[in-house]
């Protein structure tokens, strides 16, 4: 029980470090592809966190002590979810001048304007979701166009689920409602909704 506290203590001690990064991150210095790596580095902190936290909550089932390891997931998870969204912030201005001028400026201060070859996009409609019923004949349409927008991005998977969710409607929301959001029945929904 001790080396898993201490391994939880080692993986907070990451994600503060990380939280510390950003909160002293200059986008003049620090380019969006440091930023990314850093971001996906997080995603990996969250899950041996989870991991963790699920074996010493095994381990540990002392309802007296049971609040205090929620407190220690509350704490992670705020830090987390900060940490996200200042990442995102950062990220996001790079994003809008990249696709509005064809160049990623942040690259470019890091690169010594070796990106300024990227040739200039046009600036699409943002695509919305089409709604699916479970009619048959239009579950191709719908697969494709959700597996281009949504499942070959770079998305966790527990938000393509969401999406999949918030797509359906009728019959189709029913055949996977009862399915809970976890990685796990992302491919099971889509199992469960192209075998029909």
């Amino acid at each position: 029980m001790d080396a898993l506290k201490t391994q939880r203590s080692t993986v907070k001690g990451k994600l503060t470090r990380l939280f510390n990064f950003v909160q002293n991150c200059n986008p003049q210095v620090n380019n969006a592809h440091e930023l990314k790596a850093r971001q996906a580095e997080m995603e990996k902190i969250v899950c041996k966190f989870e991991d963790l936290q699920k074996a010493i909550k095994l381990l540990d089932a002392d309802p007296e002590r049971a609040e205090a390891h929620e407190q220690e997931r509350t704490v992670f998870e705020e830090k987390y979810f900060s940490t996200k969204a200042q990442i995102d912030a950062l990220l996001a201005p790079a994003t809008t001048l990249r696709s509005s001028f064809g160049h990623d400026p942040l690259c470019t201060t890091m690169c010594n304007d070796t990106c300024t070859s990227r040739k200039p996009r046009v600036k699409l409609p943002q695509l919305e979701l089409p709604r699916y019923d479970g009619d048959i004949r239009q579950w191709p349409a719908f697969k494709n166009i959700f597996m281009a927008s949504v499942d070959g991005t770079d998305l966790p998977v527990v938000n393509k689920l969401q999406y999949l969710k918030s797509a359906l409607i009728g019959e189709a929301a029913g055949l996977i409602s009862s399915s809970l959001i976890t990685e796990e029945n992302y491919v099971k929904a889509l199992e469960i909704l192209t075998k029909r």
